[in-house]
């Protein structure tokens, strides 16, 4: 946990290396913006649904008809509000696949976050730390990491996530959250921004190990989100 205002923070095992799941469409929802920043294709782009893309889990797309187009707009936005695996496949081909944002990944200066398997990863080879991660958050909020235009949309998505299980679960209804879950069942986490009523700002970045599918997991992220969220407000 990191909060803007008064740069308070709390690190526990921030860097140990964790199975990202799905939080790794982070670092590829960014690159995907740098790219389009770069003028390398756009939001209005289409991509064709093949059959090499279809990947169980998470998301509809899987069961989708082939051969249809969708934009990249429409893929970005189920990647991360649905956790669509096969979008996430389709936006990772798009600009090169594992190697390509495991070069950027690199370029950002993170050294444990590595992506080493298309979705679903449930072996758990993407990897990174609560400390890159959230790194990754405080870069895409305030540097120009990518631009205005991309940044607005980015955060859009990440407030429209439909799991609202986790960190969300600990916050009031009129708390703000931007953020992205992941859970391959022995894994489970959230990491996001979160922006009070009164307009104080923190990043949270939680990463459980766990027994399989143990609930004890769920009630930990909003155990602690709950606790993070009342000592930033009255404190």
């Amino acid at each position: 946990m990191w909060e803007y205002g008064t740069k308070n923070f709390v690190n526990i095992n921030a860097d140990e290396i964790y199975p990202a799941a799905s939080i790794i469409k982070i670092p590829v929802l960014i690159e995907m913006f740098r790219q389009i920043d770069a003028g390398k294709f756009g939001l209005n782009d289409y991509m064709t649904l093949e059959d090499w893309y279809r990947a169980p889990g998470s998301g509809k797309l899987q069961y989708a008809q082939g051969g249809i187009n969708y934009s990249i707009d429409y893929l970005a936005g189920i990647m991360i509000e649905n956790s669509d695996n096969s979008a996430t496949n389709m936006i990772m081909a798009k600009f090169g696949g594992m190697p390509a944002i495991n070069r950027a990944i690199k370029k950002w200066g993170l050294k444990k976050t590595e992506i080493n398997n298309w979705l679903p990863d449930l072996a758990g080879t993407n990897v990174t730390t609560s400390r890159e991660m959230a790194k990754m958050l405080y870069n895409l909020d305030t540097s120009n990491l990518i631009s205005k235009e991309s940044k607005h949309r980015a955060f859009y998505y990440l407030s429209h996530v439909k799991n609202n299980r986790l960190l969300k679960a600990g916050l009031p209804d009129d708390a703000y959250l931007f953020h992205k879950t992941g859970d391959i069942g022995h894994m489970l986490g959230d990491a996001g921004i979160v922006v009070t009523p009164s307009r104080k700002k923190y990043i949270v970045v939680i990463l459980a190990k766990r027994p399989y599918n143990n609930l004890q997991g769920k009630d930990f992220i909003v155990n602690a989100s709950k606790l993070i969220y009342d000592y930033i407000m009255f404190n």
